[in-house]
């Protein structure tokens, strides 16, 4: 009877019962335990090893990204910087050029005036036309410039440029041109900044590859997200402060 009654007590387990009265584990169920436990481990050190790979690969494609984002920003500085020696020596051929240009953000500086006079405004579609002081600003949605890549100037950007640059040739031709790029895509000013100097050099390179008009007659300048004209807490506000603006001087080249 007081064997049954230990059975019944303990059930399915068998085993030795210890000191304090509890199941004790034999020296197999020990061992089973201590292997499942090392594999539990290993387990997450192999997790931990995959999880520490990933991390690497997903670093160093970053570096290269930033890499790749660097190189570009440079060769916007040397353009620029090479638009502003040109300006600077046809402004003063006795002088040398000016070797550090100016910020990004900067205007080249404009050759000293001329002779002012009254601009006509044109009417281009798809561009808003208007007079700010003696000068005349053509201004053009990036959307209809530029391909979805932001940068690429896109089949109907380049029927519009042609027009543009049929209007200027018409009625400017010899005016000082600033092609003054907006841009509001990106999580920071500077990533702003940088877009807008691409938009720039995207369609200064355009004219000059097509011919449209003299090199000496644009300034490149890029003013970012700095001078919105609506609201950025709309996505409608950001896109229509996304813009190409072709300020018209009344000073001439």
């Amino acid at each position: 009877m007081v064997v049954v009654a230990c059975l019944v007590s303990w059930g399915c387990q068998s085993g030795p019962i210890g000191p304090d009265g509890k199941f004790a584990w034999n020296q197999g169920q020990r061992q089973a335990a201590a292997n499942a436990n090392e594999s539990a481990q290993q387990q997450q050190v192999n997790q931990l090893n995959n999880d520490n790979e990933s991390l690497h690969a997903q670093l160093a494609q970053a570096r290269q990204q930033y890499r790749v984002t660097a190189q570009e920003l440079e060769l916007i500085k040397s353009e620029l910087k090479q638009a502003t020696d040109k300006l600077a020596i046809q402004k003063d051929p006795n002088q040398p050029a000016n070797l550090t240009p100016p910020a990004i953000a900067d205007a080249i500086p404009v050759p000293s005036p001329t002779i002012e006079q009254s601009l006509p405004l044109v009417d281009v579609q798809g561009t808003t036309t208007g007079r700010d002081g003696n000068t005349v600003r053509i201004e053009v949605a990036t959307t209809n410039v530029f391909s979805p890549d932001g940068v690429s100037v896109s089949a109907v950007g380049q029927t519009l440029l042609d027009q543009i640059a049929s209007a200027i040739t018409t009625n400017y031709s010899k005016q000082i041109i600033t092609i003054e790029a907006h841009a509001y895509q990106g999580i920071t000013p500077t990533e702003h900044h940088d877009l807008a100097a691409r938009q720039a050099i995207a369609i200064y390179r355009y004219m000059q590859t097509q011919r449209l008009l003299p090199a000496n007659q644009f300034i490149v300048m890029s003013r970012g997200s700095s001078a919105p004209r609506y609201s950025t807490a709309t996505e409608q506000g950001r896109r229509g402060n996304s813009r190409i603006e072709f300020i018209v001087s009344p000073k001439s080249f």
